[in-house]
């Protein structure tokens, strides 16, 4: 992919609003920057509770200190799982409508998860 190539596609996506965090009509880069901003902020945090679980031993915590960690750390998990799936909904957003007969010719393909019709 050339530079042009992904400028065209960063302008193209100023123009396309999406439906994410309880706005109806975000722009879709404002949305793409938020969820990834989001996932970067988990994974950091993520990586953090862990670190700390993992020098839980060493600083003698008791089990309520570490218990802590460990408790922020699977909030963290659950918020970024959260936040992966709203990756899901928002780019199932940008898909073009499905061609009239597509689920019948496609439904025996190999590899395809169930169709499911809306």
């Amino acid at each position: 992919m050339s530079d042009n190539d992904t400028s065209s596609i960063g302008s193209d996506m100023s123009q396309v609003s999406v439906s994410y965090n309880g706005e109806d009509d975000m722009p879709l880069d404002e949305a793409v920057d938020m969820i990834f901003s989001e996932i970067q902020t988990h994974i950091n945090e993520i990586h953090v509770q862990l670190r700390m679980l993992c020098q839980s031993e060493d600083r003698a915590d008791t089990y309520d200190e570490a218990l802590e960690y460990h408790e922020a750390l699977s909030e963290h998990v659950k918020d970024a799982c959260t936040v992966f799936k709203d990756v899901i909904k928002v780019s199932k957003q940008l898909l073009p409508k499905k061609p009239k007969g597509w689920v019948k010719a496609n439904e025996n393909k190999e590899n395809l998860p169930p169709i499911q019709e809306e």
